[in-house]
C-alpha cells in the first residue's frame, strides 16, 4: 500500500480576531488489491471574533469523507470493500472572562451519512441505519482562586438521533437514538 497525504493550511496572524482554513487528504492505494483503495479528505474553516477585553465568539465547521477498513470492528461482515461515510460538523462558542470568572458556552452539531457497501458474492449491504445527527450543548463556568487553583462546573448534554432503526431480526428493530 502507498498513501499520499497532501495538506494545505491557511491562518491569520492578526492581533485580534482570527480565521483559519485547512484542507487535507489521505489517498490510499493497494498494489495488488485495488478493492481496498480509499480516498479520505477533510475541509475545515473556523474563526474567532474578539468582542472586547475577555470576550470572544467563535465558530466553524468541517466536511469530511472517511472510510472503515474491512477489518475494522465497526465494518460490516461480508463487505467487499471499505465502508465510505461523510461527516459534516459545525460549532459555535462564546467565552467571557470578567476578572477571575470564566463563562464558556458551546453548541455543536454533526451529520453522519454512510454509503451502502457491495457484498462479497453479490448484492449490497444497506448502511442507512447508521445515518444520524448529533447535537451537543455545553456550559462551563469556572472561577480561578489563584494561579494554581480553579473551581470548574461542567454542564453538558448530547442528543443522538438515528434516522432509521437497525433490523436485528424479522420484526425486531434496535432503537439507538439517545439523550
Amino acid at each position: 500500500i502507498w498513501i499520499a497525504s497532501p495538506k494545505v493550511d491557511g491562518f491569520s496572524n492578526w492581533d485580534r480576531h482570527a480565521i483559519n482554513f485547512s484542507a487535507s487528504a489521505d489517498l490510499g492505494r493497494y498494489t495488488d488489491i485495488s478493492s481496498e483503495d480509499y480516498d479520505d479528505w477533510k475541509i475545515t474553516v473556523d474563526g474567532r471574533y474578539d468582542e472586547g477585553k475577555g470576550a470572544a465568539i467563535s465558530g466553524g465547521g468541517q466536511i469530511a469523507q472517511q472510510h472503515l477498513d474491512r477489518g475494522s470492528p465497526d465494518a460490516q461482515g461480508l463487505a467487499a470493500e471499505p465502508t465510505v461515510y461523510r461527516v459534516a460538523d459545525a460549532f459555535a462558542r462564546y467565552v467571557h472572562r470578567p476578572a477571575k470568572l470564566t463563562l464558556n458556552a458551546e453548541a455543536n452539531c454533526s451529520r453522519y451519512e454512510f454509503n451502502d457497501v457491495d457484498r462479497i458474492g453479490g448484492g449490497t449491504i444497506d448502511q442507512q441505519y447508521r445515518n444520524r445527527n448529533e447535537l451537543g450543548l455545553e456550559f462551563v463556568p469556572s472561577y480561578e482562586f489563584s494561579q494554581r487553583y480553579k473551581a470548574v462546573l461542567r454542564l453538558s448534554g448530547r442528543r443522538r438521533n438515528y434516522e432509521n432503526a437497525q433490523q436485528l431480526a424479522e420484526d425486531v428493530f434496535a432503537k439507538r437514538s439517545s439523550w
